[in-house]
């Protein structure tokens, strides 16, 4: 498991995360009947060194640079 999944996983309401270094992608899923800030899972991964550029959540997107779903590219 990566740093930055065991990262994630320490936000309030996460459940499980999977990471995929070579995508740069992430996978979150939350705990029954909880839905975790998305600024916090942004906070999370901006705290382990890498730079996010989106977050999308059931139709929702958390976004503060262009790009794709890319959790993962280091700064």
């Amino acid at each position: 498991m990566s740093n930055i999944t065991r990262w994630v996983q320490r936000v309030d309401g996460v459940d499980k995360v999977k990471t995929d270094l070579n995508t740069g992608k992430a996978s979150v899923w939350f705990k029954e009947n909880q839905s975790p800030k998305l600024s916090k899972l942004w906070k999370a991964v901006k705290d382990m060194g890498y730079q996010p550029t989106k977050i999308e959540s059931h139709g929702k997107t958390y976004r503060r640079a262009k790009g794709e779903i890319d959790v993962l590219s280091k700064e």
